[in-house]
């Protein structure tokens, strides 16, 4: 039994954490609680999970890539853990080539480069640690086989989210806090909404459900609250409240690369100051041109003056207005000489 100072202690760090999310320490110490065979049960011969649902026909034991269970369409765990040391040449070699870099924008490109490589060899070493050919755990085991993708799951980021959760988790478990290991742990809360997440979904795509679980279940809206409650409690014990702080990812502060120098502008001669002015002279001068007004005619029906009408070829704006009006004129003045004075037609007398 822990000692009492020691827990209110803890639920008091817990309540001051970095972050602003409550943790409800009972119910996560409760949920850390349950035992292994509470959720677990192992076939006859006992190389198999029987439950739960999601690790069914599952090896019990870590699987090889020769073995029976493997699918040949999955991507290699063994293959990515080789890469680690190209990474790790790749990230001495850019950073060697920076130090000597003058130029600005290629400085700048080698810092993106850098900075990417960091990133994966950080995510290497943290999947080696948990992954490793030395550990005897593998991400395709995380599911049943009917549950993962068509490649698996040995992918960088699903890895490397997996990785560290299974870090805090076995913090928790190195303290005896936890009844069950670490990765047991986290196949069956991950296997859970995974089957719930399913069942609220008529359409199911099999390349992402899992995915999307793994993605989700460590957020704030996370599908299993009291699952990212014990991350918190996990990140927070062991000083790690601060990565939790906000789903945003923060950039590295990385080195700026230097601005291009401004070179200073040469002096204009006096020729070219010549003919500057000369230029905007002229143009002045043609802006202040006068300019040549349309010649207009006295309407002599309304007494407004009206344009000339454009002479034939010419599709011009006014004079085809005046040319259009004209012929509606002499149409109605048509119109009204056959009609009488009681707008009816005349009829004609006997010839």
């Amino acid at each position: 039994m822990a000692d009492i100072d020691e827990i209110m202690s803890e639920r008091l760090y817990l309540q001051n954490g970095e972050t602003d999310e409550a943790v409800d320490v009972d119910a996560v110490t409760e949920l850390l609680a349950t035992p292994y065979d509470k959720i677990f049960k192992l076939s006859g011969d006992g190389k198999t999970y029987v439950r739960p649902v999601s690790l069914f026909g599952v090896p019990v034991e870590k699987m090889e890539e020769q073995s029976a269970y493997w699918d040949d369409d999955w991507f290699s765990l063994n293959a990515y853990l080789d890469r680690e040391a190209d990474e790790e040449r790749r990230k001495h070699g850019t950073r060697r080539q920076l130090q000597h870099e003058n130029d600005a924008e290629q400085t700048a490109f080698l810092i993106k480069c850098l900075k990417g490589h960091t990133d994966n060899v950080t995510k290497h070493r943290k999947i080696r640690n948990v992954f490793g050919r030395a550990r005897p755990h593998h991400p395709n085991q995380l599911a049943s086989k009917a549950l993962l993708p068509e490649t698996g799951l040995c992918e960088q980021e699903i890895m490397y989210i997996l990785g560290c959760k299974m870090t805090g988790f076995q913090y928790l478990a190195d303290r005896g806090k936890m009844a069950m290991g670490a990765w047991d742990f986290v196949r069956w809360r991950i296997g859970r909404a995974l089957l719930a997440y399913r069942a609220g979904k008529c359409v199911f795509v099999k390349n992402n459900d899992i995915k999307a679980v793994i993605r989700n279940i460590i957020s704030r809206d996370s599908i299993d609250p009291l699952f990212r409650q014990a991350i918190l409690y996990a990140a927070r014990l062991d000083g790690r409240g601060n990565s939790y702080r906000s789903t945003k990812v923060l950039e590295r502060s990385m080195p700026k690369p230097p601005r291009p120098a401004r070179f200073p502008r040469s002096p204009i001669s006096a020729s070219s100051q010549a003919r500057v002015a000369r230029s905007r002279s002229l143009l002045t001068a043609s802006h202040n041109r006068p300019r040549p007004t349309t010649p207009t005619s006295q309407n002599p029906e309304s007494g407004m003056p009206r344009p000339e009408e454009a002479p034939q070829g010419v599709r011009g704006g006014r004079a085809r207005t005046g040319a259009r009006v004209q012929k509606k004129q002499r149409a109605r003045s048509f119109r009204h000489s056959r009609r009488g004075t009681n707008g009816f037609r005349k009829e004609k007398g006997p010839s």
